[in-house]
């Protein structure tokens, strides 16, 4: 029995946390590009005029980005945004299964973005120590922008300079 001073209970409902957050709000694409990428390491480089990284806890919550809050930055209007928000969804089983972008999927993504281009998709471990050529070009960038002549600037970040390069890929794109 409920006393007058207790509030009724809400009906349960199952929302992943990366919803919640979304749902209620508290998370946008500014947001998620200010992350810090060592604590959320699922990351994705979105591009339309000028492009950006932007990092997510768990690859769920990269795709509910990719899927509600990316579109938001071309067009205000949720309603503008729901063949966008419908077509990544769809995607969302191979997107989450997916631990790098192979072009097929990356091709399936672009052409139901429009206006922008995802142009890699991986880990924060996969920018610092990857040997992909993305990655690579990433940390010549970095070690460009620190105006040091590197012997070998493609090779993986160290451990001490990791920090950093988070730091610097928070402007990578700008």
């Amino acid at each position: 029995m409920r006393t007058e001073h207790e509030r009724p209970r809400k009906p349960a409902t199952k929302r992943f946390s990366w919803q919640s957050e979304l749902l209620d709000g508290e998370i946008d694409a500014g947001f998620a590009q200010q992350r810090e990428p060592r604590r959320y390491p699922f990351g994705a480089f979105m591009c339309d005029q000028v492009g950006m990284f932007f990092w997510a806890h768990s690859p769920e919550e990269r795709v509910a980005l990719l899927a509600y809050a990316m579109p938001l930055i071309v067009f205000e209007d949720p309603e503008e945004n729901l063949p966008i928000t419908t077509g990544i969804l769809a995607l969302a089983p191979q997107l989450i299964a997916a631990k790098t972008l192979h072009t097929a999927l990356q091709q399936q993504v672009n052409a139901i973005l429009s206006d922008q281009c995802l142009e890699w998709f991986g880990t924060f471990d996969d920018l610092a120590f990857g040997s992909g050529a993305y990655e690579q070009a990433v940390r010549i960038s970095f070690w460009e922008s620190l105006e040091r002549d590197e012997p070998k600037p493609e090779r993986a970040i160290s451990r001490r300079r990791l920090t950093e390069f988070g730091q610097y890929l928070g402007t990578y794109g700008f």
